[in-house]
């Protein structure tokens, strides 16, 4: 996926939608459930699936949307 053809989001953009977290990690991964299963540094730890489970979703949804839209540098 090319970073060039991305677009950033305002985070506070009420049009923005919440939409199913594993839709959006099945637009990013070739194996969006092993994504979800993996333990991740920026989720404390924590897999995907944990926080979803626990009902923490916004730091998946924030991760998600990083990894998407903000280019690496």
């Amino acid at each position: 996926m090319s970073h060039a053809t991305l677009h950033r989001l305002d985070p506070a953009d009420p049009l923005l939608g919440e939409g199913s977290l594993e839709d959006e990690a099945r637009e990013i991964f070739a194996d969006p459930d092993e994504w979800m299963k993996q333990h991740n540094a920026d989720l404390a730890g924590r897999s995907p699936q944990d926080c979803i489970g626990q009902g923490d979703l916004q730091p998946v949804r924030d991760l998600l949307r990083r990894i998407r839209y903000v280019p690496y540098t």
